[in-house]
Formats: structure tokens, sequence, C-alpha cells
């Protein structure tokens, strides 16, 4: 799953997103509030999210999807 390194390996070598938005009903931009990152199953890949001054909301993941402990 993305570049298939796992969240934790960070800036250039895991896939990430930044600067996430949401556009509200009124069409008013808003960091999102209240989430919670939701993996099915972390021997296959995991994420890690934040906040960064420069970047805004963002979070990583990946892995290498089959592997040994992977099912």
């Amino acid at each position: 799953m993305g570049s298939g390194r796992f969240a934790e390996q960070g800036w250039t070598k895991a896939s990430y997103f930044n600067d996430i938005e949401i556009i509200d009903h009124n069409e008013i931009v808003k960091q999102p509030q209240g989430y919670y990152p939701l993996v099915t199953d972390a021997n296959c890949y995991n994420l890690r999210s934040g906040i960064h001054q420069a970047v805004g909301l963002f979070f990583y993941y990946g892995g290498p999807g089959r592997n040994f402990n992977c099912h």
C-alpha cells in the first residue's frame, strides 16, 4: 500500500497526505475534528497522523502488504 513502507519511516519513505481540510455544507473550510485512525490489519499496513505548522493536518500511511505477518 502506498510506497510499500510503513508509516513510521516518515518523510521521503512512506506515502502521505498533508494539508487535509473539509469543506462543510456552507462551503466553509475547516480542519477535521474528532477523527481517529482505523487500521484493520497493522501487520499489513499502518498510519501515523499529526499536525505540523507548515503542512497542517497530515498522515503517513503504508506497508509492504503481503508478508509473513500479513494475512
